[in-house]
């Protein structure tokens, strides 16, 4: 077969192995920012998440990964990568059809499909987008970190939220319904119900869940995610912000 125009794809599990040919598939992808390598080997760890190559003949040329939520009624796609002189060749199709084929056979419960593409899943939502992949950083010089005078007017006490706060305050309604009004929590580009049954996915996501710190007897008004990975050539820091909705404009 021509690899420069191959035909029908096949496709296998991913295996341990498999780990340097996933690295030179991915050579080049999000600018040195991609996350594939250093989760690669935890992936393969998980019941809900199948990582799928394609071959044309022999020769690895593409990579599609299927995480199954929501109880079973979500799967996403997520990781997907094609051989880069091999993309515009419908090869990108042949790999979705046969993510829902397998997804169909190993989880009959899926009901949809979503994806974690930033953009494509923000615009699904007809959502606002503040800031996106950017970056923001401060220097400041040792003499004046004394001479700083920091407003606490509108400042807010953090603290990291424990699985239980997150399961009995956070995703008790109506605080769940205020602070995700979408019914959509997303961690680390991944889609989520917000209920229980998502705690542990959601977690395997974020290294941190903070919260504002306030008396028992009041809800807090935002939470974040935050997620740490090594990327091919930078380390890399994700923060989701969720925040109740004002009574009055700002």
């Amino acid at each position: 077969m021509n690899a420069s125009r191959p035909g029908r794809l096949t496709f296998r599990l991913a295996q341990s192995g498999d780990f340097d040919a996933v690295v030179k598939l991915s050579e080049g992808i999000y600018d040195g920012i991609d996350y594939l390598p250093s989760q690669f080997h935890k992936w393969l760890q998980r019941d809900n998440l199948a990582v799928l190559l394609a071959y044309s003949g022999d020769k690895l040329v593409g990579l599609q990964a299927c995480f199954v939520v929501d109880e079973g009624r979500t799967f996403i796609r997520r990781a997907e990568r094609i051989l880069a002189e091999l993309r515009g060749q419908g090869l990108v199709r042949q790999q979705r059809e046969y993510a829902r084929k397998y997804v169909r056979e190993h989880y009959p419960s899926v009901q949809r499909e979503r994806f974690t593409t930033p953009s494509d899943f923000a615009s699904s939502l007809d959502l606002t987008k503040l800031l996106e992949n950017d970056i923001l950083s401060y220097h400041v010089q040792k003499e004046f970190y004394d001479l700083a005078e920091i407003s606490k007017t509108n400042s807010a006490e953090i603290k990291i939220c424990s699985r239980e706060y997150f399961a009995d305050v956070i995703l008790s309604s109506p605080l769940r319904a205020q602070l995700f009004p979408d019914n959509v929590i997303v961690v680390n580009w991944c889609p989520f119900e917000p209920t229980r049954s998502n705690i542990d996915h959601m977690l395997q996501e974020s290294h941190e869940i903070f919260v504002e710190k306030c008396p028992d007897h009041v809800s807090p008004k935002s939470l974040s995610f935050s997620t740490f990975y090594p990327g091919v050539k930078f380390l890399v820091w994700i923060t989701t912000l969720y925040t109740r909705l004002r009574s009055r404009p700002l």
